[in-house]
């Protein structure tokens, strides 16, 4: 079967051109303005401190995510927002980076609320990743501190990374080789704004949501859930939101 297009009258084609003109518009209204700010702008509004990394080192692992800098969308307390700006979370010390469109490197000061990765690769897939702090204090962390949102309703899932380093030089190697090492925990924020970690095991886990006890109770049998790692914790909560 063949296909053509056939060409409609002149004053048809008007109409079609008038009124996608005015369907763009209107959803160019409804966007984020993706106009490219000035370094000078972001510098001022977003504040940074320049970083010098050395590279006399021979890195095994990171830390970073994403590895490398990606666009994000970057929303300040106050609420405004800037998009597509290079970034990424150094869990080291519980900073994000940006990258200017000269090369240069800055530690964000300013007071950042929220941080959006758009359908960024995570392994074979195309995840939208949230960063957010001003939570309440818990640990030896407080509302400066930045966590991965994995659900969010009722409850949210928080999961908090960071990672420390040890430098090691081989014998008879020249240069120092700086091995990073990651750990993770898992927060739960409850009605109320109270903040409690996630430890591993059923009863924990239900002992934090005692309204829907029973519910969960059976979704996690019926499911054969362990509640020890992060599958099974973002299934759950995913569940429990879903039914309040």
């Amino acid at each position: 079967m063949g296909y053509f297009i056939s060409k409609p009258p002149v004053t048809v084609m008007l109409i079609l051109v008038t009124m996608l003109g005015s369907l763009n518009f209107s959803h160019a209204q409804g966007t984020r303005d993706r106009t490219p700010v000035p370094s000078e702008t972001l510098m001022t509004e977003l504040g940074g401190t320049p970083i010098y990394i050395k590279t006399d080192y021979v890195f095994d692992g990171t830390p970073y995510f994403p590895e490398e800098y990606a666009k994000a969308i970057v929303i300040l307390k106050s609420g405004k927002t800037f998009v597509d700006l290079k970034t990424r979370m150094n869990f080291y010390d519980n900073s994000l980076v940006m990258q200017l469109a000269d090369g240069t490197e800055l530690v964000i000061t300013g007071n950042v609320s929220k941080v959006i990765y758009e359908l960024i690769p995570i392994g074979d897939k195309l995840k939208t990743v949230v960063f957010q702090r001003g939570f309440p204090a818990v640990n030896n962390f407080d509302s400066t501190t930045y966590y991965e949102v994995l659900d969010s309703g009722k409850v949210k899932l928080l999961k908090h990374s960071s990672v420390s380093y040890s430098d090691t030089r081989g014998y008879g190697e020249a240069s120092m080789t700086r091995v990073f090492k990651k750990k993770e925990s898992y927060y739960l924020l409850l009605p109320g704004n109270n903040i409690k970690q996630l430890e591993k095991g059923k009863n924990e886990f239900l002992s934090m949501l005692p309204d829907k006890r029973t519910e969960m109770e059976r979704y996690i049998e019926d499911k054969k859930l362990k509640c020890k790692k992060e599958e099974d914790w973002t299934e759950l909560v995913a569940y429990y939101n879903s039914i309040n």
